[in-house]
């Protein structure tokens, strides 16, 4: 997940004169690398049935490589990389570390055991850490600041097409692969090794187009902007600890849903519908790519509206309403008694996809030198309870609470109607602390 444009400080302090087809370049490289970065992390959610017979996992160790194994080292490794990238010239850590996570793909496709895998999926984490910081450090300073919001705006949809591509494309590649691998210079590969393979090379072959993209030499704040601005971070956190609360729970809870969702998903509908995982990828790419953008346009308009018309806890309102859509979506589609119910559900959820606005509660209530830090905790809650959580509770549930693998609807269920409800609760309960630390924090919304 990341930081909603506007969480960003548009200074004009902060621009450098990049021209602009260099500024929009930089833009498409990193839109690109953050498609592929989603391409390698999401392409397992097509191969866990083949990687349960292969390997012999049960769905908890299939949870565990789709959340803590990734998400631990994901947000480890996020805080000292955001460090670096607000100190040092990005653009050979920005290499460095996309040429990790294609190799970490790379070797997914010749693990033999679990524990390859889990160290593989470690690596793809601690490589696709600095993505995001690095972003949101670089476009700011390279488009002018009444094009920021759109511009990031733009970087986000990496997020979207690259879960896209990984199902389409992922699908494709298994329709075309003999259902018992292919030997290549003397080695047998499965299905899913070659899978892997084929999806690492676009990163290894996209890292060198980082060093062609614009990097400012970074900004530093004065040593008295907290003086400035007339709070420090401990005491902003001290007097806004329940608004800074009820988001981060709130934004992380509505998180863990949507991980087990999108991560089961597949599974679900090969394991309990009988379709093949060649219709599935295809199919579900399909549905992603069209209703996510429709949420994200729906949930930031009528964020605006209500703004517009004096609500201040009008992110808090939204988000709490898609916390409740996504729960009924998620029910229609795993217990609907039709293929039209389960379709019909399965639109709802990724129109309720659309949440990254929730995350401009942050610029409405937090003065510009402190969103920095402020963001970087905002994604580490939002990852280790979304990313870490969601994937690894619904095979928890499946494997020792039901021990069926045909519960495996009712154990998503269960962990999407935990992760929603405690969202809502979080979000709506938290309107009067947004309220209230928006009027303590007037000037920072000018």
């Amino acid at each position: 997940m990341t930081v909603a444009p506007s969480a960003v400080d548009r200074s004009p302090a902060v621009v450098s004169p990049v021209s602009p087809g260099k500024a929009n370049w930089t833009l498409i490289v990193l839109t690109l690398l953050y498609l592929v970065s989603m391409l390698d992390r999401g392409i397992i959610s097509l191969l866990i049935p083949s990687l349960k017979r292969d390997l012999h996992l049960s769905d908890f160790e299939i949870g565990l490589l789709h959340g803590p194994a990734f998400a631990l080292f994901f947000c480890l490794m996020g805080l000292p990389l955001g460090y670096i990238v607000d100190r040092f010239p990005r653009r050979p850590f920005i290499v460095g570390c996309v040429l990790l996570w294609g190799t970490a793909t790379l070797f997914c496709g010749f693990a033999q055991r679990f524990i390859h895998l889990i160290v593989a999926r470690a690596m793809l984490g601690a490589g696709e850490a600095i993505l995001s910081p690095a972003a949101y450090a670089i476009l700011p300073s390279v488009f002018p600041p009444r094009r920021t919001g759109l511009v990031l705006a733009v970087f986000g949809t990496g997020a979207t097409f690259g879960n896209a591509v990984a199902f389409g494309l992922g699908g494709l590649i298994l329709a075309n692969i003999p259902g018992g691998g292919m030997t290549l210079m003397g080695m047998h590969f499965a299905a899913w090794q070659l899978v892997f393979i084929c999806v690492a090379i676009p990163a290894l072959l996209a890292a060198p187009l980082a060093l062609t993209i614009a990097d400012p030499a970074p900004v530093r704040a004065s040593s008295d902007t907290a003086s400035a601005h007339g709070i420090g971070f401990r005491q902003f956190v001290k007097t806004r600890a329940l608004f800074l609360t009820c988001l981060f729970l709130g934004y992380g809870f509505l998180c863990m849903g949507a991980y087990a969702w999108l991560s089961w998903l597949p599974t679900y509908l090969n394991r309990l519908h009988d379709m093949p995982m060649q219709i599935v990828g295809p199919r579900i790419a399909l549905f992603a790519l069209i209703a996510v953008p429709l949420g994200q346009i729906g949930t930031g308009m009528a964020t605006d509206r209500l703004f517009s018309k004096g609500w201040t806890d009008a992110p808090f309102i939204v988000f709490g309403g898609v916390a409740l859509g996504m729960l009924g979506g998620a029910y229609l589609a795993l217990f609907g008694d039709s293929s039209l119910t389960l379709w019909i559900g399965a639109t709802i959820v990724f129109l309720c996809f659309g949440f990254s606005p929730l995350a401009t509660a942050i610029s409405l209530a937090t003065p510009p030198h402190l969103r920095g830090r402020i963001s970087a905790i905002f994604l580490l809650v939002s990852n280790l309870i979304g990313v870490a959580l969601g994937p690894m509770l619904v095979g928890l549930i499946n494997n020792f609470y039901f021990a069926d693998e045909s519960r495996l609807g009712a154990s998503m269920a269960i962990t999407i109607g935990l992760g929603t409800i405690l969202s809502a609760v979080a979000l709506l309960g938290g309107r009067g602390a947004l309220r209230r630390t928006a009027q303590m924090n007037t000037p920072s919304m000018q």
